[in-house]
């Protein structure tokens, strides 16, 4: 029963990385190398800031929330930003598609941050979860990405403003 709670965690904290790679790989095509990397570091992310947090939360006693929150809002309304006044001279720069993408990736994973703060206070071990997290979000991202890619096969058009849109509604709803 554990271990399908565990999973209804990940399929919860999974829905902003789905929204947000749907969104990102409809901004333009991406190079196949994208389609490991991308589903890679989120899952390492949502393995990697539960165990963070839950180690930081045994060791000290401190409330994470509210900056955690504002932490990833901010990183979403900076992606809105890049998406709605990107120069098509500029974002096909490696660095600012490697910027993009560890932006995202950071602001989707924010929130296992936080329930690895949860967990913290209800179970000793962190590993098993944090892996669960971890394979679910990175499969859904992969999946979010390769529907994306049909989606821009498909229209013809730019869905930049689409894109920012997603991003700021992620970043409202972060804050609540």
């Amino acid at each position: 029963m554990l271990y399908v709670t565990y999973f209804a965690i990940a399929l919860a904290l999974s829905v902003d990385a789905f929204a947000a790679f749907l969104s990102f790989a409809c901004l333009e095509e991406k190079k196949k190398s994208f389609y490991f990397i991308a589903p890679l570091s989120i899952g390492l992310l949502h393995i990697a800031f539960p165990i963070l947090s839950f180690y930081i939360i045994k060791s000290l006693s401190i409330e994470l929330d509210l900056l955690g929150k504002i932490f990833s809002t901010i990183i979403f309304f900076v992606l809105a930003l890049m998406a709605f006044f990107k120069k098509k001279e500029c974002i096909n720069k490696p660095i600012i598609k490697i910027l993009s993408l560890i932006l995202l990736a950071v602001g989707v994973s924010v929130d296992s941050f936080l329930v690895g703060i949860s967990l913290s206070f209800t179970t000793n071990n962190i590993f098993i979860p944090s892996i669960i997290f971890g394979i679910t979000s990175a499969s859904i991202t992969l999946i979010a990405i390769l529907i994306g890619k049909k989606i821009v096969k498909k229209i013809h058009f730019n869905l930049d403003y689409i894109a920012g849109i997603v991003f700021i509604v992620l970043g409202i709803t972060n804050l609540f």
